[in-house]
């Protein structure tokens, strides 16, 4: 539930979410430190960089899930600021996803759609492209223009704007 709500709530990457450690997260500023992206190769567990130079950022993430965050570690036996804090793979949350679409009678969800869920939740809030092609690590703007452009007010919805603010 965590993991969902993190990768939902913040944008991040299944990698970028698995590489988390305890001191990414800042409680106090409510802010993920993403810098390190986790994989799974040849059955062992691999810590590299992100998938590009902008993917290093600090994301801020809202109170709920940060109070959540900060329960599930007063409730982890003596952890370390360098332990990750979810010690499983990506293969662990998609069966889990596939679990809850099939309890709930859902398509199949993938876990990247989290993160364009969040992308289109933002853009659908009005927020800036070139604001959320940053929060995501994107490393052109482009990118998330080519990915996201369909969610870009239209001209119509433009002139309306426009016709509420001429009154």
């Amino acid at each position: 539930h965590l993991g969902f709500n993190i990768l939902y709530w913040s944008g991040c990457r299944i990698g970028e979410l698995l590489a988390l450690t305890w001191q990414d997260i800042d409680f106090n500023r409510n802010t993920v430190n993403i810098d390190e992206s986790y994989q799974r190769l040849q059955g062992k567990d691999v810590i590299t960089e992100p998938k590009t130079k902008k993917s290093i950022r600090e994301i801020t993430v809202i109170k709920a899930v940060m109070d959540e965050l900060k329960s599930y570690k007063e409730s982890v036996y003596k952890p370390n600021d360098e332990d990750r804090i979810f010690y499983c793979t990506k293969h662990k949350f998609e069966h889990a996803m596939t679990q809850i679409c099939k309890i709930n009678n859902l398509n199949k969800i993938r876990i990247h759609d989290l993160r364009h869920s969040h992308a289109s939740l933002l853009l659908n809030e009005g927020i800036n492209i070139v604001a959320l092609s940053k929060r995501l690590g994107h490393e052109k703007v482009s990118t998330t223009l080519n990915t996201y452009s369909h969610m870009i007010p239209s001209d119509d919805k433009i002139l309306k704007v426009m016709e509420n603010l001429s009154v």
